[in-house]
């Protein structure tokens, strides 16, 4: 009985846009415990539950740390110093990784949405409220000292990595999924995705509500403008407005700057 209830599992459809599945309610509840903690694991299920319903909406800054010091019970790894505000909503928290002093702010919502996913935070990363980052099955990487504005949304579904020193304004997109959609006798939904992996380099600013489409690499030191809708690559040290966004010119490294680096290489 068990092994025809895992069968029945194993083969719901995953398309996009699918509703609650008609597969009886035990198998319904399995599917759920696996979906928020990666795993058909009931013990697993009520731990996570127990302390997200217990610490998830408490007020002050004392909660904010408290959060962040017992969450490392149902998280990957939580570094030190970090700060988890009220209702911050996590999925899959067993495959979420902090470095030291991450900021997570309210009404974000982190969710791997696969054992196989991971979402991994480095040093000083600061995820402002409403955020918004969904593994999908893939993984999302994000360096030390990175900056998401309010509202940022980030789908990892093919794979993202955010270098260092980066800046992402408010309502900053990161698609790197699209729907394929080549059979017009198909419902689109049902025809799959194709994924491919977003790379920004280090110390890349990225304008209020830009969007980044998929497989698209933007590399270290590039200034994209606000709203623009990034679909290739953008070379070192760019500034690309526009839609499609479009180079308009580079970033000169001053003979102070070179001077410096020289300095800190020392």
């Amino acid at each position: 009985m068990q092994l025809r209830q895992q069968e029945q599992i194993e083969k719901i459809d995953k398309t996009t846009g699918q509703s609650i599945p008609n597969i009886g309610f035990f198998n319904k509840i399995l599917l759920y415990i696996e979906r928020v903690t990666g795993e058909r694991n009931i013990a697993k299920f009520l731990l996570q539950g127990i302390i997200l319903t217990t610490l998830l909406g408490l007020p002050t800054v004392f909660a904010s740390v408290l959060r962040a010091k017992l969450y490392r019970v149902i998280f990957g790894q939580i570094g030190k110093g970090c700060l988890i505000e009220k209702n911050v909503r996590l999925s899959v928290p067993s495959r979420i990784f902090m470095g030291d002093r991450v900021f997570l702010g309210e009404y974000s919502y982190l969710d791997p949405e696969d054992i196989k996913a991971r979402i991994n935070l480095g040093d000083n990363v600061h995820i402002s409220r409403l955020c918004s980052l969904r593994g999908r099955g893939g993984s999302i990487v994000i360096g030390d000292s990175v900056h998401l504005g309010r509202n940022t949304y980030i789908n990892g579904i093919g794979g993202v990595e955010i270098g260092r020193e980066c800046l992402l304004g408010p309502n900053v997109q990161l698609i790197s999924g699209n729907h394929i959609f080549d059979d017009p006798s198909v419902p689109i939904r049902l025809q799959g995705t194709k994924r491919e992996k977003i790379v920004i380099g280090d110390d890349v600013w990225l304008g209020m509500s830009a969007i980044v489409l998929p497989g698209v690499n933007i590399a270290t030191g590039c200034v994209i403008g606000t709203g623009a809708v990034v679909t290739k690559d953008i070379p070192p040290y760019s500034i690309a407005i526009g839609v499609p966004a479009k180079v308009v010119r580079k970033r000169e490294i001053s003979a102070v700057s070179v001077q410096r680096e020289g300095i800190q290489k020392l």
